[in-house]
């Protein structure tokens, strides 16, 4: 089970998980990675999707759970048991419009309907990927930026405190790798990100745009992400 301690879970999600409008959902990912464990084809394998649907711990905690089961279930293209210590889960923090995400599954299904009828038999198959589909429409349907991340990539607690130096986070995470700080998409942060480029250069430090982080709480490749106190 790779989820481990509930209360960390808990106060992220009182700290960092945002609330959501009607038109709003974020997303939950289960993924196998190559440099977890080598045996693994591509560099990741996502394993299990899952969409929260409204701000609710019970059934944010509900869904954690149960994705968290990965004894024995889950096996690579030769039918070989990926291990637990192979896995991450991972959660989306920049909410996502399913208005937005609907239009672009509806424009695609259409378009692979008249590829079908033309003989594309292929096309057809895809229908079959409808739940793949939509996830991969929410995930390119951002609602609004809520987030930046700062991937530490290194133990090396100077290089965490020179970001600390340079911005006040809403959460720092300890990763299997190095560190997460996330940092609200609020202007002063943005100055210092990419108007003055503080961090442009700097080795192990890299900026994501997109705030996909690792579960504190949870086994990341074997490792409990913990939070680390500011």
């Amino acid at each position: 089970m790779l989820l481990v301690d509930p209360n960390t879970l808990f106060k992220f999600y009182q700290k960092v998980v945002p609330d959501l409008k009607e038109n709003e959902c974020l997303l939950l990912l289960l993924a196998a990675r190559k440099k977890y464990w080598s045996e693994i084809a591509r560099s990741e394998e996502v394993l299990r999707r899952e969409v929260i649907r409204e701000k609710d711990w019970n059934i944010f905690y509900r869904k954690i759970k149960k994705m968290s089961y990965v004894e024995g279930i889950y096996t690579d293209k030769n039918g070989k048991e990926i291990p637990a210590e192979a896995m991450a889960m991972f959660i989306i923090l920049d909410p996502k419009d399913v208005l937005k995400a609907w239009n672009t599954l509806q424009k695609e299904m259409v378009d692979l309907l008249f590829q079908y009828v033309r003989g594309d038999t292929n096309a057809l198959k895809q229908f079959k990927r409808i739940d793949v589909r939509w996830f991969s429409a929410l995930h390119r349907s951002q609602s609004r930026k809520k987030y930046w991340l700062i991937d530490i990539d290194s133990k090396d607690e100077k290089l965490l405190n020179f970001v600390l130096e340079y911005l006040t986070p809403v959460w720092v995470s300890e990763t299997k790798n190095g560190y997460h700080v996330i940092v609200p998409a609020n202007e002063d942060a943005a100055l210092t990100i990419f108007k003055d480029r503080v961090f442009d250069g700097v080795e192990n430090i890299e900026i994501h745009k997109e705030p996909m982080t690792p579960i504190p709480g949870c086994l990341q490749g074997g490792f409990l992400v913990k939070e680390v106190k500011i």
